[in-house]
This record gives structure tokens, sequence and C-alpha cells, in this order.
């Protein structure tokens, strides 16, 4: 008998579940998602007390899982399920049809994790199959699903949900329950031969318990309910606060299109419009043109000008002196075109500065921004990397130079793991210079896995009680992204 067909430990000790002064709740290891909103968690904390109920049992220190919703025997589960979400502060998934998204109550659903599907178009195959899609581009993922083989004596050993018999859905190894269930676990760990996530059967690893009381808790319960409905606002704000920026990039055709389709919901959104590229081509300076700015970007549409990788190969050939002699004129020209009729726009740096060759970017920046050079009149920001930021002169450099730099988050081979949100936002407060963040609303599927470049909408709430935030701006690559938006 290999180690996958051993018998699995208990998960709930009997004797300590009946033991008196038990906690109400269990503490959520560091990996689990979060929604972020202690009125919430105390909103719940209430609603389980007055119910009289506790959570028993402990959720795995892993950043992805599925909870199997069973056995369902009562319309009071919803409620004291929704308590105890609320007093768990966990941030879970789960998907709906598509049509139950529509408003009025379309943005509500989003708030409590909701994904639409649209199953109408798909097999029942192909609608696991977006399931595993989902967690295999999210580094952290619960996802609330009820069973559709539930018994109410026996979730576990009536069968796993098709959802949880996918690799990335595999089931963790404490986390079978009964005989039948510990051989289906087995099996599908030899089948896997991979173990990224937990299934937490409602009812067994967690269980909700209730002590002796009338119905009077019962009712009490219910009647908190619509107040932690109506109280529950959203822990991630779709926009950022007032004074911040919310843009989007035009890049195409289609980012036009999508400009005008996200203005309808977020009237202030700005336009950074992408004029040119300057490159190298043997030993000139070539202009590949890009968007126009038309009527549709508006009056306050920022200017975005891309030196590519090819600009790179001067430095240390020529001085900063000589490049902006390169530069000047042709910005000019550009600028020139941008502001007919208007007067002088924000303008964007978008340039992958080499670490080694940031002193000298930087000293380029200072000759074109000198007086009466191209840019002294006009906003600059420029585009960062995550990495230039671990430079400790970074924000002593560009600090007296430019109004502010936007932090580039996708295409960058950068992987959104909540550590890594923690380090960038240490990382921005100690180069103390105002900031935006650039997120993408695309994916790419490359030879190490899929990218993670929409988890990063996560971080603009959080990025909100830095001092030096200043907003964001999104990439959309043709893809909408109102939804990341509303997460």
């Amino acid at each position: 008998m290999d180690a996958s067909d051993a018998p699995a430990p208990p998960l709930i000790d009997i004797a300590e579940r009946e033991a008196p002064g038990t906690p109400l709740l269990p503490t959520l290891p560091a990996s689990i998602p979060r929604r972020g909103s202690s009125v919430t968690c105390l909103i719940g904390r209430v609603g389980l007390r007055l119910f009289g109920w506790k959570v028993i049992g402990n959720f795995p220190d892993l950043p992805k899982g599925v909870i199997i919703v069973a056995p369902h025997t009562s319309n009071w589960d919803f409620i004291a399920g929704f308590w105890a979400y609320l007093a768990l502060d966990l941030h879970c998934n789960w998907f709906g049809k598509h049509t139950i998204f529509a408003w009025p109550f379309g943005g509500l659903f989003r708030r409590f994790g909701g994904i639409p599907i649209h199953r109408e178009s798909k097999s029942a195959t192909q609608v696991v199959d977006l399931f595993a899609e989902e967690f295999a581009k999210r580094p952290q993922m619960y996802l609330a699903h009820r069973d559709a083989r539930e018994c109410p004596r026996d979730p576990g050993g009536a069968g796993l949900s098709p959802v949880a018999r996918d690799p990335w859905c595999a089931v963790h190894p404490d986390g079978g329950v009964g005989a039948r269930h510990r051989a289906h676990q087995g099996a599908l760990r030899r089948h896997h031969r991979a173990d990224p996530g937990p299934v937490l059967v409602a009812g067994r690893r967690l269980r909700l318990t209730a002590r002796a009381g009338d119905a009077r808790r019962r009712w009490r319960g219910a009647g908190l309910l619509l107040a932690g409905l109506l109280g529950c606002r959203d822990p991630r704000p779709a926009v950022p606060t007032e004074g911040a920026t919310l843009g989007q990039w035009v890049w195409s055709t289609r980012d036009s299109a999508l400009l005008v389709a996200s203005r309808r919901e977020f009237p202030a959104l700005r336009a950074g419009v992408w004029v040119a590229t300057l490159s190298r081509r043997g030993d000139s300076l070539v202009t590949a043109l890009g968007r126009p700015l038309d009527a549709s970007v508006g009056a306050d549409a920022a200017v975005v000008i891309r030196l590519d990788d090819s600009f790179s190969t001067w430095w240390g050939t020529e001085s900063p002196d000589t490049l902006a002699a390169r530069l000047e004129p042709r910005i000019a020209r550009l600028l020139q075109l941008a502001e007919r009729g208007g007067g002088a726009r924000p303008v964007q740096l978008d340039h992958d500065a080499p670490m080694a060759r940031l002193a000298e970017y930087a000293a380029l920046i200072a000759r074109l921004r000198r007086p009466g050079g191209v840019l002294h009149d006009h906003p600059l920001w420029i585009t960062s990397l995550v990495a230039h930021l671990a430079d400790p002169g970074y924000g002593a450099r560009f600090r007296p130079l430019v109004d502010g730099h936007i932090i580039q988050l996708f295409d960058t081979g950068e992987r959104h793991t909540t550590v890594r949100e923690r380090e960038l936002l240490a990382r921005a407060e100690r180069a103390a210079m105002p900031f935006q963040l650039g997120v993408g609303a695309f994916e790419r599927r490359l030879t190490s896995g899929p990218t993670t470049h929409r988890a990063w909408f996560d971080l603009l709430p959080r990025a909100e009680r830095s001092r030096w935030y200043r907003g964001a701006w999104i990439f959309p690559g043709g893809a909408a992204y109102r939804t990341y938006l509303h997460r």
C-alpha cells in the first residue's frame, strides 16, 4: 500500500467539538485569500453569535482550493454560511449563470466573488475547463461549489464534483473523510500526480455547529442578513479614491472602442494614447507613428512616447547630451501634432531602461527637462519596472526630474503573489515619489505557464493606503476590463 492509500487522519476531534470554550472561528492561515474588511467581519461574528453557531475545523495553509458545499438540507444553510463567510473574512469565488449578473444585482454578486459563465454555449466538460483556467491564472483562489452528487449522509462518499477532479483542483492529502472518499482521493493523486489545492467538504472538514436555542435566534440572524448585505462595502474599490487617476492606454482601434464603452460606467476615465515608438536603426533614430489623438480621447489625454529596447544599445556609446540632441526634434514634432488647438499635454515616457543604465537615463531626462528643453513645460511621468525599485537610489535619482512614475505590472515576467505585492509597496514607499500602477487586462500563455496580469488588479485598493499613490493605468490589450475593477 503506497502513501496515497494510507488512511487519512481525523480532521475534526469530536471531543474538541463538544468541549466547552471552543473558539467561535478557526484562524485562517496567511496563504488564504481574504476580503480585508474588518466591518463585515464584525457583522459576521455578531450574526453567528445570534444564531448560536460556531465554525469547527481548520483551513489548510494553501492558496488554492475547492469548497464543496454539502449537504444542503435547509434554506437556513445559506444564512448561516453567509455569516461564517463574513466572520472568517474569507474571499471565496463562485460561478453563476451570466444572466443573474445583470443590473441591478450584478455588482453585488461580483462583490461577493461571483464569476459569470455562459453555460448555454458550453458543454459540461468546457465548464469544468473554464473553472480550471480560472485556477491556473490566479495565484490565490478558493471556489465554493455545490456538489452535483451531494448526499445528506455522506457528502464525501457520494463522489466528488467534476470540478474537483481537475488537476488544478486536486484533493488535499488530508482532505478525505470516510473510507470511500479516501479511496477516491488516492486514485485522484495517482492519476494527477499533483496537489495544488485542497477540496474542503463543508460539513466534514469545516462544520457549522449550533447550540440549542429557540427560533427567535434564527429570526434575529435573518434580520441582520439584510443589514449585512447593505452594509458590506466592496473591500476592493472599483476605482482609485478621489484625487487619483484612473486611466486606460490606447494602443489599437479595439482599445479606442473599449475606452468609449468603459467611460459609460467610469466617466472620469482618462486616456493615454501611444503616439509613437522611437527606435534605433543602424546609426539613425527612427519614428514609428502610433495612434492619432482625436476628439474621442478627450482634452486631458496623455501622450505616450515609447523608446524601445533597441534604443538601449546607445547607452554607453553616446552621452546623454548626444542622445537628447537626437530625441528633442522628434519629440517636439510629436507634441506639436498632438497639441493642435490645445495646451501642453502630460507626457508619459515609456522605456525599460537596463538597471546598469539608470544613472544615464536620469541624466537624459534632466537634459530633456532643462529650462528651454522639449519637456520642460509638460507634466512628465516615466514607466518603472519592479526591478528598478530594488535600486536604493532610484527615488533620489528621478524624484527631482519627473512628476511621478508608473510601475508596469504586465509583460515583465513579474508573477503576482501576496508577498510580491508587499515587497512592491514597500519599495514604492522607499522611493518616496508619486506612483501609479500599470496593470494589464490580458493574459498570455508562455512556456513557463500562464501570466498573472489580471491578478494585479487586486493591488489597487491596497495601494491606496500609500501617501504616494496617485492611481492606475490599464493596458487592455484588446480585452474588456470593467469586470476586474468590480472584483
